[in-house]
């Protein structure tokens, strides 16, 4: 295949993407489906539509200043030109601008083609990227260098700071660790980083190790026979503080699939019994899954069921209970780059009541000395601390133990709230 196809391909995922709304991996399963494709093209492509999306924000920009109205079929050839010309280097200067002048002319686009030549030569070099009109002091800048809506840097400064901001942003700018807690139900970290000490290394966790080859770790033997699997730095630091004991009644409520049962499952050494209720059918499925594959039926059972609902499956109030409600999940910024076109944060308001319609449901069945654990991955005070501080308000026999929101900028190297509740015994003189 063609230079020129390839980055056609990019281009067609790239609309896909902003047009459609469809997700990064699926845009690129629909352009791959109907074409014949070398895994060195998917390599290409997949680089291209990564790195346009990286940069969208600059590269609109670059596109509103120099020409009036662009359609995003034509659009998308300026990103992965840019791409491949600023960051990727991938194919020839020449050929790319050649192949854009081409796309423009077949637009019936109106520009003056040898400045416009000459700019694309000079972009990036003599003439920087982020136009010089815009101040660097302004909330703007930072959208443009740091690829991230404004409206959620607004958010971040209000709540946090612009310092912290700051920190967030850069931290954001880079890939997250691909992190996996070892199962020591099977096997332990030092027989792993002994047997594969080119993709794995230590953490600053125990019992967490990162994963640092190139190829997906799914298709490392040792993630296919379940030695490992993915879980973030901070929420093993999370289960290592709460100290669960797997003989009390413990239940999960997750509206996205996540691996917290077989956190659970692993540090009680398949002594704890406990239920997984979620609400999707999707994820329902995917719970079900993987709990027959580690062997767990025996010992967890899932249930497909909304928050509201939880009265048909609670037979007697438990011990803990730990939600992860729906939420902005803001962690994916750094491995999906396609999550900032996705999210509209004109729903935002909608997540924060469901996030409290869970916290009050689930609050109903928790015994008197009980916990309450609420956890979102992301960055927002508005689902985190303003919403537990509102629910302790209206909830006098809660009290809370322990709070925090994790930065990606941290040595756990995740975006994470929690919140830790107890139910203080209310029957007592």
């Amino acid at each position: 295949m063609k230079e020129k196809e390839i980055l056609e391909l990019a281009c067609r995922a790239i609309v896909d993407i902003i047009e459609q709304k469809n997700s990064f991996s699926r845009a690129l399963k629909s352009v791959f489906e109907n074409n014949e494709t070398t895994s060195e093209v998917k390599s290409h492509v997949s680089a291209f539509v990564g790195c346009a999306l990286r940069h969208y924000f600059v590269f609109d920009q670059f596109v509103k200043d120099n020409f009036k109205e662009l359609k995003i079929s034509t659009a998308s050839k300026v990103y992965v030109v840019l791409a491949n010309n600023l960051f990727l280097k991938r194919f020839d200067e020449t050929l790319c601008n050649e192949f854009l002048k081409e796309s423009l002319i077949a637009a019936d686009v109106s520009y003056n083609q040898e400045e416009f030549g000459e700019l694309l030569l000079k972009i990036g070099k003599e003439i920087p990227l982020i136009p010089e009109k815009i101040d660097k002091g302004s909330y703007e800048f930072l959208s443009l260098r740091f690829n991230t809506p404004l409206w959620l840097i607004k958010m971040w400064v209000k709540h946090f700071g612009r310092g912290l901001t700051y920190k967030i942003l850069k931290a954001n700018s880079r890939p997250a660790l691909t992190s996996v807690r070892v199962n020591t139900l099977l096997t332990s970290s030092e027989t792993l980083l002994e047997k594969f000490p080119k993709v794995l290394e230590v953490s600053n966790t125990d019992n967490v190790l990162i994963y640092k080859g190139r190829a997906s770790i799914r298709k490392e033997n040792f993630y296919r026979d379940y030695q490992v699997f993915y879980e973030k730095m901070a929420v093993k630091y999370l289960f290592d503080l709460l100290d669960l004991d797997p003989l009390k009644t413990i239940s999960i409520y997750a509206h996205d699939y996540n691996n917290t049962f077989l956190e659970l499952s692993v540090r009680t050494q398949n002594e704890a019994k406990f239920d997984i209720i979620v609400p999707s059918g999707k994820d329902f499925f995917q719970f079900k899954t993987a709990i027959l594959n580690f062997k767990l039926s025996n010992r967890v059972k899932a249930y497909e069921c909304e928050i509201t609902g939880l009265v048909s499956i609670m037979s007697a109030p438990i011990s803990t209970f730990i939600v992860f409600p729906q939420s902005s999940n803001f962690e994916l910024l750094r491995s999906e780059p396609d999550y900032f076109l996705r999210f509209n944060p004109e729903v935002l308001d909608e997540i924060i009541k469901t996030q409290k319609t869970t916290l009050e449901e689930s609050a109903k069945f928790i015994e008197n000395g009980g916990r309450l654990i609420y956890i979102i991955p992301t960055i927002s005070k508005k689902e985190g601390t303003y919403l537990i501080s509102d629910f302790l308000k209206n909830h006098s026999e809660f009290k809370l133990l322990a709070e925090r929101q994790v930065f990606p900028f941290e040595n756990l190297d995740s975006s994470l709230y929690y919140a830790i509740l107890i139910k203080e015994d209310t029957n007592v003189d």
